[in-house]
């Protein structure tokens, strides 16, 4: 059942790789999280088995069938799992961790903190 948009409503564009907000995009064009901004899209195939061409329009990204004409991201998505292929995934390059959260101690004679 589909819901309508209210008024004040935008679309959420979401991650085709995580499913995360999206809030950048990548070399091809996609809308997807900062974690995947250098990441690629791999070939995707049509319900009829067909290779699709990846396109941008004035709604998003979508893609061309030869045989059935242009199709939906996000069937094309429900039927298809998107795999990341770019070079630096495959050339199995270690990413850099994250060392986490840093603590940092301010004082009440601090110049920088306390204005």
């Amino acid at each position: 059942m589909r819901i309508p948009k209210r008024y004040g409503e935008s679309r959420i564009d979401r991650c085709p790789f995580c499913g995360v907000q999206a809030t950048a995009y990548n070399s091809q064009g996609m809308h997807v999280c900062a974690r995947h901004t250098d990441a690629l899209l791999g070939d995707m195939k049509c319900l009829c088995g067909e290779a699709l061409e990846m396109r941008s329009g004035k709604w998003g990204v979508y893609f061309s069938c030869p045989r059935c004409g242009n199709v939906n991201s996000r069937r094309v998505f429900e039927t298809n799992q998107a795999v990341d292929v770019s070079v630096k995934k495959k050339a199995g390059h270690h990413q850099e961790q994250d060392p986490g959260p840093k603590e940092i101690i301010v004082r009440s004679d601090d110049p920088y903190w306390c204005g």
